[in-house]
């Protein structure tokens, strides 16, 4: 499923190369220029605002590499599991969908390889969500007490992914949209000239 070399780097990361008081991992930014306002998203602002966290790992998880290491993390302690399913407890209201709680979680970026089954026909194959404990038995667990089961939570995340993959759709094609009208712009220029 992953390399078990990489989940022992990532345990070693989260686990023993942090000071027990600052075992948050957060990448760091280049200064800001002067004067210039240091702006959040609305997602980091949703998710700064709800109590808890996980040992290690900051929210929207960006990489697949980051979702291979809290997946390690979690396998490998029953603290980080723990931190991960109250995490989950706290992120999700009753009026949330699932969908919307992976959208907190994970960037579209990061779910680029995933689907809930792994089948993916002639393409690349995608890894399998339902392997995950990340995925599965710790949103199974959080989730218990809103009566979330096993085919909800299916449905939910295919949901998650089909919209993820939606989302990154539009995205190529306006940038594709502001390309075509910049070269369009520079072919105008050049017959002028």
């Amino acid at each position: 499923m992953f390399n078990l070399d990489f989940s022992q780097k990532c345990l070693t990361k989260v686990l023993l190369n942090f000071p027990a008081s600052s075992f948050r991992y957060i990448p760091r930014l280049p200064p800001p220029p002067p004067g210039a306002r240091r702006t959040t998203t609305k997602l980091s602002a949703l998710s700064s605002t709800r109590s808890g966290g996980v040992d290690g790992f900051s929210f929207p998880l960006s990489t697949a590499d980051e979702i291979e290491c809290l997946e390690a993390a979690v396998r490998q302690s029953q603290r980080i599991w723990e931190q991960y399913v109250q995490f989950l407890r706290n992120q999700k209201t009753t009026a949330m969908d699932i969908a919307g709680v992976m959208k907190l979680l994970f960037q579209d970026e990061a779910l680029d390889g995933y689907n809930f089954n792994g089948i993916q026909g002639r393409q690349r194959q995608k890894r399998p969500l339902r392997m995950y404990a990340i995925f599965v038995d710790c949103m199974l667990e959080a989730w218990q007490e809103q009566d979330i089961d096993g085919p909800q939570l299916q449905k939910g995340i295919t949901v998650a992914i089909t919209a993820s993959k939606s989302r990154q759709r539009v995205k190529r094609c306006r940038e594709n949209k502001r390309y075509r009208a910049q070269l369009e712009q520079e072919q105008q220029v050049d017959v002028l000239l």
